[in-house]
């Protein structure tokens, strides 16, 4: 064998040992299933499923106004591209103002592509959105 077949063939060796492929992500555990007509979805906590693109909601010039501060609790809808199709209003105090502007907002978010089970799935997200301010 010559050498320089030799030393060709520990340096493939070295680079095929020392090259490590990344795991995929673990896939993030739903709070619950929740099925709608004949649909399933996963539901996730916000802190389970970051998004990979956020605008913010524009204040409600009302609040803004009075200085007025607002919680507001949305369920997104995420289709299996990461795409924001619908939005819930689960509350929004004290001035639906708030919920209205954050509905706006999270429609243009986009999510990172979710799996369940192994397969690509879309998914529900429940989303606090606070307007402070301070």
């Amino acid at each position: 064998m010559s050498l320089r077949l030799l030393v060709s063939l520990v340096c493939s060796l070295f680079v095929l040992t020392s090259f490590s492929v990344a795991k995929p992500a673990p896939e993030p555990t739903p709070l619950k299933i929740v099925k709608i007509g004949n649909d399933i979805f996963p539901l996730y906590e916000a802190r389970s499923v970051q998004p990979k693109k956020t605008v913010a909601p524009a204040y409600p010039a009302t609040e803004r106004a009075s200085n007025t501060s607002g919680e507001v609790l949305l369920a997104l809808f995420v289709n299996e591209q990461g795409k924001v199709t619908r939005v819930e209003i689960v509350e929004s105090k004290p001035s639906p103002a708030f919920g209205d502007a954050a509905k706006v907002a999270v429609l243009q978010w986009r999510y990172p592509k979710v799996t369940y089970e192994g397969k690509p799935t879309a998914f529900i997200v429940q989303v606090p959105v606070i307007f402070n301010l301070n």
